[in-house]
């Protein structure tokens, strides 16, 4: 269809190697969905690259291994400390709501 004019444009200089990528894309439908299933089997791959637990606990361990965390034996393991804070936060909410009741009921 413009065919005839990147032609034209070529011809005098006008079209850069960028600019003659995209014309190819104009004219070729079919490598921009090539291009595209391209990208997201590599968004996949890398999905699942961060998605594996393994990877995780290796680069954890190297973490340690090169001293970019340290274990500290006056507190508590991360998990342990969210676990507790969600019970304390829990009861709470319970408390509060029956302390709003006794006020409600006076």
């Amino acid at each position: 269809m413009y065919s005839w004019y990147f032609r034209k444009l070529e011809s005098i200089g006008l079209l850069s190697g960028s600019e003659k990528d995209e014309e190819e894309m104009l004219l070729n439908p079919s490598k921009i969905a090539e291009i595209e299933q391209r990208k997201r089997e590599q968004q996949q791959v890398r999905r699942e690259e961060l998605l594996n637990e393994d990877n995780e606990i290796v680069k954890a361990r190297k973490r340690f291994d090169v001293k970019e965390r340290t274990v500290h034996k006056d507190i508590a393991p991360a998990k342990d400390r969210v676990t507790e804070y969600k019970r304390k936060c829990f009861g709470r909410l319970f408390t509060g709501l029956a302390a709003g009741r006794d006020k409600s009921e006076d």
